[in-house]
Parts: C-alpha cells; sequence; structure tokens
C-alpha cells in the first residue's frame, strides 16, 4: 500500500519540545510535534525515517489483517478454515475437512478449546513428520516436546531431545517439514554452517520453499487465539 508524507497526521502541541512518530495499529501514521516545528522539517524527519516507517506500517497492517480474519476463520496445515457456532449447542469441537464447528454455547471458551486442539494435533502432525524423515535421513532422536516459543520455531537440545513450537500446524507443512528437517539435521551438526545447511537439504532438499514461507508469513501465526469467535 502507498505511504506519503501527507498520510501523516500531525498533533502539534505548545508543551511539547521533541517530536515523535506513531505507527497505530490499523497503519495510521502520528507525528507529535512542537507547535511552531516546520513543515519543511517534519517532511525531513519522515523521509529519514521512512525504512522505519514502512516496516512498522506493514507489520501493523498484518496485524489488522490477522485480527479480521480471525473472526471469520482459523489457519490449519496453510488454508483458512471458517469456524460455525450452531446456536443453543453445547457440542464439543469438530473439524470435517470443511469447516470447524463449536456449539453456540461455547463461544466463550473458543479461545481455550481451539488451543487445546491445535496441540493435539501439532503432536499428532509432527510425531509423523519426524517418523517420516528420521526413516529418510537415519537421524533419530530421543523424543520431543511442544512450546509456546515466540520467536522460535524449533530447538535441539544436547541430549538429543528436540522441541516444537505448536503454531507450526497452522503454516502449511513444506513450512512445518522445514523445521523438522532443520532439528534433525542439528543432530548432526549443531552450527548454522555450510555443511549444516547441506544436511538440512539431504534431509527435504525442498527445503528452501518452507525457510521462506516463515520467513515471509510466520508472525501471521501469531495471533491471540482469545479472538476467536468475536466479530472483527
Amino acid at each position: 500500500m502507498e505511504f506519503s508524507f501527507s498520510d501523516i497526521r500531525i498533533i502539534r502541541s505548545r508543551r511539547r519540545r521533541t517530536c515523535a512518530l506513531i505507527v497505530c495499529p490499523d497503519g495510521t501514521v502520528l507525528m507529535r510535534v512542537p507547535f511552531a516545528f516546520s513543515i519543511h522539517s517534519a517532511k525531513q524527519l519522515v523521509s529519514s525515517r521512512m525504512g522505519w516507517i514502512t516496516r512498522k506500517r506493514l507489520l501493523a497492517l498484518r496485524e489488522e489483517e490477522r485480527r479480521k480474519a480471525i473472526s471469520e476463520g482459523v489457519p490449519y496445515l496453510g488454508e483458512v478454515y471458517k469456524i460455525t457456532f450452531p446456536e443453543g449447542s453445547s457440542e464439543g469441537l469438530s473439524f470435517d475437512g470443511r469447516e470447524f464447528r463449536l456449539g453456540g454455547l461455547l463461544r466463550g471458551k473458543a479461545a481455550g478449546v481451539f488451543g487445546s486442539w491445535y496441540r493435539r494435533r501439532a503432536a499428532e502432525v509432527i510425531a509423523g513428520r519426524l517418523e517420516h524423515y528420521s526413516a529418510r535421513s537415519g537421524l533419530f532422536h530421543s523424543g520431543f516436546c511442544l512450546s509456546g516459543a515466540l520467536r522460535r520455531w524449533g530447538a535441539c537440545g544436547r541430549n538429543g531431545r528436540l522441541r516444537f513450537n505448536w503454531r507450526l500446524v497452522m503454516a502449511p507443512l513444506p513450512a512445518l517439514d522445514y523445521v523438522v528437517a532443520h532439528e534433525l539435521a542439528h543432530l548432526r551438526r549443531r552450527d548454522h554452517s555450510r555443511i549444516f545447511w547441506k544436511e538440512v537439504g539431504a534431509i527435504m532438499p525442498a527445503y528452501p520453499e518452507g525457510k521462506q514461507w516463515l520467513k515471509t508469513n510466520g508472525r501471521t501465526l501469531f495471533f491471540e487465539l482469545n479472538g476467536i469467535g468475536h466479530s472483527a
């Protein structure tokens, strides 16, 4: 989305002595300045910070898109599925491959219900992918667990125990597979050297696809489950 100086809302204050640029959650940019601060100076400041503004707006707009989307559906293995809440029903969560259903009487508990469902499915899917890639590579772990880390998709302990972020089950399978291959490769190489990446490629030749997906879209998976079932 194009952005220019004219899109910035300038707020002047007689008591302010410094300038501040603020990117709001909806992508709006505010500029708080001293009352006598000139437009020329404001344009110079914006020009010097345009890279920062662009990055912050992009993140904010993605967050806004997630908030709107989560009221309509939730991601699972790379696809977004609609949720229906039958009125007056107390039925538990079900998924038929086309949509999720959760009794309307449980709508207020949707965050906890979906959180538990995601973790169960993550454990099942990751276990299957580990078995697949372990058989292919001859690399065997000593067990794995799930994590809710905000900055890491996976980890490999010195004891050979692996850890995976449960939100990976929301991503397309190639992205999840990339993390599985990555952590299995760490059983042989503890660094991120050229030899390590060659090992990852031997386990999963198409790993760059999954790696790039996470780099580009990974943040979109870190939405608040509390938003499920609420209007945008």
